[in-house]
């Protein structure tokens, strides 16, 4: 269990909407990456690297129990992209796979105004993530 698991998206969206600037904003992502749970050094392979990222990013997909419920590690070789990582974690960890297959990932992120935010080469990186955590969800509602 990490400190993210005491956290919602809402209260994600009500800290974001209390720090006054971006520079506050990406320090608190920041923090929240450091709060990440620790990812396996085994894990660090081309099995789980995320393409279409600036940064290296590793992510470690998980369902269990029925009906499959999301959980999932990840990690990154920049700050600001574990912070990320870390408001998907707190997003979509614990969720169905048929939540997650329908869920406009996008627009829950909208409530943040981070993607307004970020470079196109992050933004690119995102929209892998969420693409792969996605995909993912998506084949096991399939099966």
């Amino acid at each position: 269990m990490s400190a993210l698991d005491q956290l919602t998206f809402d209260d994600l969206v009500a800290n974001f909407d209390w720090l006054d600037s971006w520079e506050d904003r990406y320090r608190y992502l920041l923090d929240l990456g450091k709060k990440l749970r620790p990812y396996p050094e085994e894990l660090r392979d081309e099995k789980h690297k995320i393409s279409g990222c600036q940064s290296q990013v590793w992510m470690e997909i998980t369902w269990e129990g029925d009906p499959p419920v999301l959980s999932f590690l990840a990690d990154s070789d920049a700050h600001l992209v574990r912070g990320i990582l870390a408001v998907l974690t707190v997003l979509l960890s614990g969720r169905t796979a048929a939540e997650v297959a329908g869920l406009d990932i996008r627009r829950d992120l909208d409530r943040l105004d981070l993607t307004d935010h970020l470079s196109p080469t992050r933004n690119n990186g995102l929209h892998s993530m969420i693409a792969t955590i996605q995909a993912s969800a998506r084949r096991l509602t399939a099966s």
